[in-house]
């Protein structure tokens, strides 16, 4: 199982500055970065399987 954050930066210092905390995975308000969230679980997920396949990551 992988993890990945997908919060925007204004959303993260919203929280902060309010206190709310995000919705969470299964809530119907969850809405992480598109983009971000898909390239970073992306790059996540290939690195993993390279490493696992012993080529080193570049």
């Amino acid at each position: 199982m992988m993890n990945v954050g997908g919060v925007s930066p204004e959303t993260l210092k919203e929280s902060q500055r309010t206190g709310q905390p995000f919705p969470s995975l299964h809530s119907p308000f969850w809405a992480p970065a598109p983009e971000p969230t898909i390239k970073a679980g992306l790059t996540g997920m290939t690195a993993a399987a390279l490493e696992l396949l012993g080529k080193p990551a570049k």
